[in-house]
C-alpha cells in the first residue's frame, strides 16, 4: 500500500496549485475578519522558524502569504473567485487594473455585445429591404424600407439618454487637488463635458433621423422638393464637422512633433510648412469630397445632364488619395527603418501592414459597389445588375461583424472563463498526487 505524501514532496512542475481557501482553512463565504484570523493561525503554524527552513516549508509559508494577499483584497478576491489565480496573475501583470477581469465588467461587456448584435442586425436588414424594394420584389413604401434605421436611431438616442441620466464617475479624490473647491470645480467641468458630449450625440442622431425621413418621403413622392433641400440636415452636419476641425488643427500645430535624438529620447519641435499642409489636407480633403459628392448626387437626381460616372468621381478621387497616402507611408517607413530599433521597426511594419489591408478592403468595396451601381443606373431597364449583387460587399462586411458580435467574440470570452473555472475546479478536486517514482506497481 502506498504511503501518503503531500504535494510538497513533488517537483515544482508536478505540484498541484492548492486552493487559497483550503490553504487558509476557511469557507468561500468567509468575512475579511475571518480571513485575517485564519492567516494569523496558518502563519504561526507553518512559519519556517517553527517547522524548519527546508524548501517545502518556505514555499508553503509563501503560498499562505500569497493566499492572504489575494483574499484580503476585494477586487483580487472577486477575480480569483471567477478565474482563479491565473486571472489574478494577469491582473497584476497588467498594472493591477484590468477592468474586463472584474465580474461586474463582464456583465457590461455582455450587454455591449448584445447591443452591438442588435445594431448590426438592423444594419443588415436595411440593405436587404433596400435591395428588395429597388428590384421590385416588394411594393412597400420607402418609409417602411427605412424602418431598421429608425429603430437604430431610437436605440442610440435611448442609450445616450441613459448615459446622460447617470451621474459621472469621479475617479479623483480631494487629495489630488489643492483644496476642496478645486475638486468641486473639476467635478463640475466633468459633468459639463458629459452634457456637451450627450448634446452633440443627440444633435447628430436627430439630424440623421430627419435626413432619413426626408429621403423616404421624397422617394414616396409625399414631398416634391429639390433633393438639395432634402440634404440640408446632412449639410448641417458637415458644417459642424468643418467648424470642429479648426480648433483641433490649431491644437495639433501647438503640440508640434517629436524627433528621436541620438540618445533615443524624444526631442520636441514645431511643425514645418509641409507638415502643416498635410494636417490641413487630412482634416479637410475628405470633408470637401463628402460635401461635393452629396451635391453632385442631388444635382444629378434633380435632372442634370452629366453622367453617373462623373457624379461619383469624388469617391474614386478619395480612393486614389488614400493610395497616395499609403505609398508615402511606405516611403517614410523605408527611410526610418535604418535608424529605428528592431522593436520600433517591427511596430511600424505592423502598422503599415494593417493600413495596406484596410486600403485593399476599402478599395475593393468602394470600387466594386460604386462601379456596379453606375452600371445599373446607366442601363435602360434600370434592373441589372440587381441591387442584391451590387450590395454583396456590404452584406459580407455586415455579416462578418454580426458573427463577431453575436458569436465569435462572446464565445472566446466564454471559453476563456470556462477554461479558468474548469482549471480551478480541477485544482479543488485534486487532493494528492503521487510521484511516479514512488508509486507501487504489480511488477
Amino acid at each position: 500500500m502506498a504511503s501518503s505524501s503531500t504535494a510538497f514532496d513533488l517537483d515544482q512542475n508536478e505540484r498541484p496549485v492548492e486552493d487559497f481557501y483550503k490553504l487558509l482553512d476557511i469557507s468561500k463565504n468567509a468575512t475579511a475578519e475571518e480571513i485575517k484570523k485564519a492567516y494569523k493561525r496558518a502563519a504561526l503554524k507553518y512559519h519556517p522558524d517553527k517547522v524548519g527552513s527546508h524548501p517545502e516549508a518556505v514555499e508553503r509559508f509563501q503560498r499562505i502569504r500569497r493566499a492572504y494577499d489575494v483574499l484580503n483584497d476585494p477586487d483580487k478576491r472577486n477575480i480569483y473567485d471567477s478565474y482563479g489565480e491565473q486571472g489574478v496573475t494577469a491582473m497584476e501583470t497588467m498594472g493591477g487594473r484590468v477592468p474586463m477581469f472584474h465580474p461586474g465588467m463582464l456583465v457590461v461587456i455582455n450587454r455591449i455585445f448584445f447591443l452591438l448584435t442588435i445594431c448590426v442586425a438592423l444594419l443588415i436588414l436595411f440593405p436587404a429591404f433596400l435591395s428588395m424594394r429597388a428590384d421590385g420584389k416588394v411594393q412597400w413604401p420607402w418609409v417602411a424600407v427605412f424602418t431598421p434605421l429608425f429603430i437604430l436611431d431610437a436605440l442610440v438616442l435611448l442609450i445616450a439618454w441613459v448615459n446622460f441620466s447617470r451621474e459621472p464617475e469621479d475617479e479623483t479624490s480631494e487629495e489630488d487637488f489643492a483644496d476642496k473647491e478645486s475638486h468641486e470645480e473639476h467635478k463640475r467641468k466633468s459633468k459639463a463635458e458629459k452634457r456637451l458630449s450627450t448634446a452633440i450625440t443627440f444633435t447628430y442622431v436627430i439630424l440623421l433621423t430627419i435626413l432619413q425621413v426626408l429621403i423616404a418621403l421624397r422617394l414616396d413622392s409625399v414631398i416634391t422638393t429639390s433633393w438639395l433641400v432634402v440634404s440640408v440636415p446632412w449639410f448641417a452636419l458637415e458644417a459642424f464637422h468643418g467648424i470642429v476641425a479648426i480648433p483641433a488643427l490649431f491644437s495639433k500645430f501647438a503640440m508640434g512633433a517629436y524627433d528621436i535624438d541620438a540618445s533615443g529620447d524624444p526631442s520636441p519641435r514645431s511643425l514645418n510648412a509641409l507638415e502643416k499642409l498635410k494636417a490641413i489636407s487630412d482634416a479637410y480633403v475628405p470633408w470637401a469630397l463628402r460635401v461635393i459628392q452629396v451635391v453632385l448626387i442631388d444635382v444629378k437626381a434633380n435632372g442634370a445632364a452629366f453622367s453617373w460616372a462623373a457624379t461619383f468621381s469624388p469617391v474614386f478621387i478619395y480612393v486614389f488619395l488614400e493610395l497616395v497616402s499609403l505609398v508615402l507611408s511606405y516611403q517614410e517607413y523605408r527611410r526610418s527603418r535604418q535608424s529605428a530599433t528592431n522593436e520600433q521597426a517591427a511596430e511600424k511594419k505592423a502598422v503599415l501592414g494593417f493600413n495596406v489591408f484596410g486600403f485593399v478592403l476599402l478599395a475593393f468595396t468602394v470600387c466594386y459597389t460604386v462601379g456596379m451601381l453606375i452600371t445599373r443606373l446607366n442601363n435602360s431597364d434600370d434592373t441589372t445588375p440587381s441591387s442584391a449583387v451590387i450590395l454583396v460587399p456590404v452584406f459580407i462586411i455586415m455579416s462578418t461583424l454580426f458573427c463577431c458580435t453575436c458569436c465569435f467574440l462572446p464565445t472566446i470570452l466564454c471559453c476563456w472563463k470556462l477554461s479558468t473555472m474548469a482549471a480551478q475546479e480541477g485544482e479543488e478536486e485534486q487532493v494528492e498526487i503521487i510521484n511516479e517514482d514512488r508509486r507501487i506497481t504489480n511488477e
